[in-house]
């Protein structure tokens, strides 16, 4: 039945990054660069400056063209199948376990420890295709070197050995169980206030409702972890040396603002993508079977 879980999450995300991989470039773009005052530029061609989400991906398709908008979707993939298929696919396990003992009264409880678990595991499953997919996506346009997924891991480990697959890991741990926690406690509250406690297994606009309001949610509250992750993984041009110096050199530098840098091209991803995601992993739940053994109030 485990087995059943992850495969249908894997499946849902692999096939929601299509539609994601273009806000996820103008995202990572957005949140790797420094601040204004800064002369180093980390992000695309040297002298890049996007000016806001809509700006990069204009300008990412204007100067690399289509195959520039799918940089890093490989990596990203990875990253999606691999945190999604942990996270999604132990999640209701996890939530069941969680019923049968002293929280079976309290769903919330319930709901918000199996998504903050689960996605702590999520993040420590996908952490090595998210560094490649990252490094993938801010190589220089007029670089040489190739940016293939098995290049560019095996440059890293030729010049960072493996633990570099381990970098940003101590905020992307944090990011991701934050914004599952954010994500599937606002989902599965707003499917139960919607459908009045009733089974939604198969009711698709009351998820659809549910998943972009919580995409929201969740957005807003990874993103300064998305940013500080984002910056880590982007080795040692950037001068951090861990997540705390990270966030305060950034807050410092650029202000708090900072922290929500590429909010917009985030939830453009997340908001399509989330939907997506949620949507059809609900429906390969159903019909694969796995969702028989939920509880009648899901």
């Amino acid at each position: 039945m485990v087995a059943t879980e992850m495969a249908t999450a894997s499946a849902a995300s692999g096939l929601a990054t299509v539609v994601a991989n273009p806000f996820e470039i103008a995202k990572t773009r957005l949140q790797v660069q420094r601040g204004l005052g800064s002369s180093t530029v980390q992000a695309g061609s040297v002298g890049t400056r996007y000016t806001g989400s809509i700006n990069a991906i204009t300008r990412i398709a204007k100067t690399e063209g289509l195959a520039g908008l799918y940089k890093g979707v490989g990596g990203f993939a990875g990253y999606r199948v691999s945190m999604n298929g942990v996270r999604l696919g132990l999640y209701h396990p996890v939530r069941r376990w969680l019923k049968q003992g002293r929280l079976h009264d309290s769903p919330f409880a319930v709901d918000l420890i199996a998504a903050g678990s689960t996605g702590g595991l999520g993040a420590v499953a996908g952490n090595p295709f998210n560094v490649v997919k990252m490094r993938c996506m801010t190589a220089p346009v007029n670089s040489s070197a190739s940016t293939s997924m098995y290049a560019v891991a095996k440059e890293m480990v030729a010049k960072e050995g493996v633990s570099s697959f381990g970098l940003g890991m101590s905020a992307g741990i944090p990011r991701v169980m934050c914004g599952s926690i954010a994500q599937l406690t606002t989902y599965e509250s707003i499917k139960r206030l919607l459908s009045g406690g009733e089974n939604t297994d198969e009711n698709w606009q009351v998820q659809t409702v549910a998943s972009v309001i919580s995409s929201a949610v969740s957005t807003t509250c990874f993103c300064p972890f998305d940013v500080i992750s984002s910056r880590l993984m982007a080795g040692a041009a950037g001068g951090y040396t861990g997540f705390f110096d990270c966030f305060a050199k950034t807050v410092k530098v650029e202000g708090l603002w900072a922290l929500q840098r590429g909010w917009l091209a985030l939830f453009a991803r997340t908001g399509p993508t989330s939907t997506m995601t949620l949507v059809l992993w609900e429906a390969f739940r159903v019909a694969a079977g796995a969702n028989v053994n939920d509880d009648p109030d899901n």
